[in-house]
């Protein structure tokens, strides 16, 4: 409780509510009626329902419930840190995509190697409106992918490809992946459609997943106010940090919604193509099935 309550104070003292959170007028009045302590217990119950970490990731129960998902819909997994947002601001770019990601019916992932309930919190208590946003919380397990020779390591990792029908995939080139990026979040596991991260570097070594099924990538630009708070009013005493941070995000905005360079519009096109692909694959399942019962 004590950890909460420094939480809360420093969320009012941070003035988490000076941001434009672009909601709907039916929006903006529940949250008015909403105290702080209610909607932080109210997004605290949210982000634990859809949380999970640890060895959780690799069994079995939850693999196999993310391929019953991932038929249903097309998943797309977002890191948090530098992408969604940074110094728990918002990257401009997000709001606009997930109500068009929604849109379309997508199941939207965070998997994060960093942000636990506490960030999520935080974030979610400054953007109260985005958490309906997400379906799940995924945060690393790196004490499994940092050590994947160890036997623990190592059961877990094997059971877990297993679960994912890869039982073809020879258990060295598993390891092999994991040593070369502990940092991995292979979302083939899951059958997970696409992941939208700022490090490239990731993004290519999902590429050489052992899964006969290649994850695909999408780089965001990255998402980094260069000064903190603290940074910026000690070299500017009379500014405003917010009027900053503002200005930093409306130049993003622009540098990345030109026509040649439209960051959304690339997203939403490979969402397309991975649908087109579905239905595609569908009908010919449909088309063999009739045949082989005629």
């Amino acid at each position: 409780m004590l950890k909460l309550g420094l939480l809360f104070i420093t969320c009012i003292t941070s003035n988490l509510y000076c941001m434009n959170f672009n909601q709907s007028d039916s929006r903006k009045e529940n949250l008015a009626s909403v105290s702080i302590l209610q909607m932080a217990n109210i997004i605290d119950k949210e982000i634990q329902k859809k949380f999970i970490s640890g060895e959780a990731l690799f069994s079995r129960s939850f693999i196999l419930k993310q391929h019953r998902k991932s038929q249903q819909q097309i998943a797309i997994v977002f890191d948090f840190d530098q992408t969604i947002a940074d110094k728990f601001y918002l990257n401009p770019l997000i709001e606009p995509l997930l109500k068009e990601l929604k849109k379309r019916n997508c199941r939207l992932i965070i998997w994060s190697i960093a942000a636990d309930t506490i960030t999520l919190k935080r974030f979610f208590l400054r953007y109260p409106n985005l958490e309906k946003f997400f379906d799940q919380y995924m945060l690393s397990n790196l004490e499994i992918q940092l050590k994947p020779l160890k036997q623990k390591s190592m059961l877990l990792l094997k059971s877990a490809y297993n679960y994912s029908r890869s039982a073809h995939i020879r258990f060295k080139d598993i390891l092999d992946y994991y040593k070369s990026s502990c940092f991995a979040k292979n979302i083939a596991i899951y059958n997970y459609h696409l992941i939208v991260d700022d490090d490239p570097d990731l993004i290519k070594h999902n590429q050489l997943s052992p899964t006969l099924l290649k994850p695909k990538g999408i780089i965001i630009p990255k998402f980094f106010i260069p000064l903190n708070e603290e940074t910026f009013l000690k070299d500017n005493p009379d500014e405003s940090y917010n009027d900053y941070v503002e200005k930093y995000c409306e130049q993003y905005l622009i540098d990345n919604s030109q026509d040649d360079n439209n960051f959304i519009q690339n997203v939403l096109a490979s969402i397309d193509l991975i649908e087109k692909n579905r239905k595609k694959k569908s009908s010919l399942l449909s088309q063999k099935k009739q045949h082989s019962s005629a």
